[in-house]
C-alpha cells in the first residue's frame, strides 16, 4: 500500500494532476494507493488513518509544506516537487520504491 500527498499553493490544478498521475501509474503497476491533496483550499481526500497504518511507502509531491506530516513518522517518505509527479510519475514511483528497499535493508 502506498499513500501520497500532493500539494501546491492553490491546490487546484497541479496538485490534482499530480494525484491523478501517481494514482494511474501506481494502479497500473498493481499497487494500492490513496492520495490526499493539499493547498490553499485546505485538504481534500484526507488520508484515512487505517491507510496510513497499512502503508509501506509515503510519497509527498509538493511545493508547499504539507500539514500533518507527523502522521508518517516511522515510514519511508519520498519527497519530490509536484511538477515531477505530473511530468514523470513513473520516475517518482521508482524513486519511492528504491527508498523503500533501502529503508527495509537498513531497518
Amino acid at each position: 500500500m502506498i499513500v501520497a500527498v500532493t500539494g501546491c499553493m492553490m491546490g487546484i490544478a497541479h496538485s490534482h494532476m499530480a494525484a491523478a498521475a501517481l494514482k494511474k501509474i501506481a494502479e497500473g503497476r498493481g499497487f494500492q494507493i490513496a492520495v490526499e491533496v493539499q493547498g490553499g483550499i485546505g485538504i481534500s481526500y484526507e488520508l484515512k488513518p487505517e491507510d496510513i497504518e497499512k502503508a509501506d511507502l509515503v510519497i509527498i509531491a509538493s511545493d508547499i509544506k504539507i500539514k500533518k506530516e507527523d502522521r508518517f513518522a516511522g515510514k519511508p517518505v519520498c519527497k519530490v516537487k509536484v511538477a515531477e509527479a505530473v511530468k514523470q510519475p513513473g520516475r517518482v514511483l521508482d524513486k519511492g520504491l528504491e527508498l523503500l528497499n533501502k529503508w527495509r535493508k537498513d531497518k
